[in-house]
C-alpha cells in the first residue's frame, strides 16, 4: 500500500489545497518528491508573512536584520522562479522594522504583471508619502486591502490633492484601507461597490475630505474616523453605511466633533 496517498490527488486539487498555506511552507513541499518538484510553482496563490517566516539555520534566531535580508530574498527568489502567469491572490506582511517602499512597489508591479485579482499588503514602517496610489498597471485588481500598522511617528497626514487614486483599476469592486490616513484624496474607481476606510481606536479622530469618482458604490463602512464625502454621482447606488465609533478617538473639542459630524451626515443624505 502506498503510504503517500496525498500525491495520487490531481494537480488541480493539490493546487487549491496548497493556496491555503504560507508561501514559505508550499515552497518546502518540493522536498516531498520529484513531482511536487515544481508543483508550488504553479500555485495561484502568494502569501509572504515576515511574522511566520523562519530564515536559514545559517542567522542567528534572534538577528532580525539578517531575518528581514532572508525574508527579501526568499521574496524575489520565489517571484523570479513561479510560473503562474494569473495570479488570484497575493498577500504581504512587512517586518515591524525597516522601510519596505521598494519591496512593497516591486509586488504592486508583479501584481499588474501577473493578473492578481486579489492584493492584501500589510505594512509597519514605510514611506507612504512618496506614493500616488495610482496602480497605474492593475486592471485585473478586484479586490485591494492595504493596512499601514504603526503611525507612532507620524505628525502629520498624506495631502494627496490633485492626484487620481486608483485610476488604474478600472475594474477594482472592493477597496479596504486601515491606518492609511490623508487630509484630501480623490478616488477614482468605475466599478467599485464596497469602501471602507478604518483607523486604530487610538488616534485622533479625523475627517479626511475625500472625493469619490464611483459611480457605482453601494456599500460604505467608516471605523474610527468621518471622512467628507463629495460625488458625481450624488451616491444613487449607496443602500449601506456602517459607521463604527469608539468612545477613545473624540478629542476634547467636543463642540468641533460635532459639527464635522452633522456636516458628514448631511453630505451621505439622499433626498
Amino acid at each position: 500500500m502506498n503510504d503517500n496517498r496525498i500525491s495520487l490527488l490531481p494537480d488541480t486539487l493539490l493546487h487549491h489545497i496548497l493556496s491555503t498555506l504560507n508561501t514559505k511552507f508550499v515552497v518546502q513541499t518540493c522536498l516531498l518528491s520529484k513531482r511536487w518538484k515544481t508543483l508550488w510553482t504553479l500555485i495561484p496563490t502568494l502569501n509572504f508573512d515576515y511574522n511566520s517566516f523562519s530564515s536559514s539555520s545559517l542567522f542567528k534566531y534572534d538577528d532580525e536584520e539578517s531575518k528581514r535580508r532572508s525574508f527579501k530574498f526568499f521574496i524575489f527568489r520565489v517571484l523570479s522562479i513561479h510560473c503562474a502567469t494569473n495570479i488570484h491572490k497575493l498577500t504581504y506582511t512587512s517586518s515591524p522594522n525597516g522601510d519596505e517602499c521598494v519591496l512593497v512597489e516591486l509586488l504592486i508591479c508583479y501584481a499588474g504583471s501577473h493578473k492578481v485579482q486579489q492584493l492584501c499588503i500589510n505594512t509597519y514602517n514605510i514611506c507612504i508619502y512618496e506614493w500616488d496610489y495610482c496602480f497605474p498597471m492593475c486592471s485585473s485588481l478586484i479586490e485591494l486591502k492595504m493596512i499601514q500598522c504603526d503611525w507612532s511617528a507620524r505628525d502629520e497626514r498624506a495631502n494627496y490633492n490633485g492626484i487620481t487614486m486608483f485610476s488604474g483599476c478600472p475594474n477594482l469592486e472592493s477597496l479596504v484601507l486601515v491606518d492609511y490616513l490623508f487630509e484630501t484624496a480623490t478616488i477614482s474607481a468605475p466599478r467599485l461597490e464596497i469602501f471602507k476606510l478604518c483607523a486604530s481606536h487610538d488616534m485622533e479622530l479625523t475627517f479626511p475630505q475625500v472625493e469619490l469618482l464611483t459611480p457605482t458604490l453601494k456599500t460604505v463602512n467608516f471605523v474610527n474616523m468621518l471622512p467628507i464625502l463629495q460625488s458625481d454621482s450624488e451616491f444613487s447606488c449607496i443602500h449601506k453605511v456602517d459607521i463604527q465609533l469608539e468612545d477613545s478617538v473624540f478629542t476634547t473639542d467636543g463642540s468641533q466633533t460635532q459639527e464635522l459630524k452633522s456636516k458628514f451626515i448631511d453630505l451621505l443624505t439622499v433626498a
